[in-house]
């Protein structure tokens, strides 16, 4: 990926928020883990870059932290900003949890994030997976088009998405 595609990549990061925070919506997160893009840049063994944005652990954050800085002067301070992290992506060639406790000091010294949302698991892999999309038990299952059919169906109903 060249330099300006990245650069680019951090104006769009920016640019979403933006619109976000023009939507009047409370605040925005960051998604830096699951091995996405900004998690592979943080990551020495997916991230073989050899300029501004690879190498060092402090060009490995490059990318996250430039996102941080533009997405926050996009939002202002009033609305919240949060990074969502993995501390242990369960695969073989992740990041080490010490560096990503790293990461998170280093976000917290620049002082535009105003919380972390840690999870474990990838979406590298499938021993990953399994920890980013548990397995959901649902038995038995009442499909309707309306919550009301279903609660007069007699049987056990409520509804809601996926949790992490």
């Amino acid at each position: 990926m060249p330099n300006a595609m990245v650069w680019e990549i951090i104006h769009s990061y920016a640019a979403a928020a933006a619109r976000l925070a023009e939507s009047e919506l409370d605040g925005v997160e960051i998604l830096a883990s699951m091995g996405y893009l900004i998690g592979q840049f943080l990551n020495p063994f997916t991230n073989h870059r050899d300029d501004e944005f690879g190498g060092s652990f402090e060009n490995r954050m490059r990318l996250l932290r430039e996102i941080v800085l533009h997405t926050r002067r996009q939002i202002g301070t009033d609305k919240t900003l949060g990074v969502r992290i993995t501390l242990d992506e369960k695969i073989e060639k992740s990041l080490d949890p010490v560096d990503v406790v790293r990461v998170c000091q280093v976000l917290e010294e620049d002082n535009h994030v105003d919380y972390f949302s840690v999870i474990s698991g990838s979406t590298a892999s499938p021993e990953g997976w399994i920890h980013v999309f548990p397995p959901h038990v649902c038995s038995p299952c009442v499909c309707c088009k309306r919550r009301s059919d279903a609660q007069k169906s007699g049987q056990q109903t409520g509804t809601g998405g996926r949790e992490n």
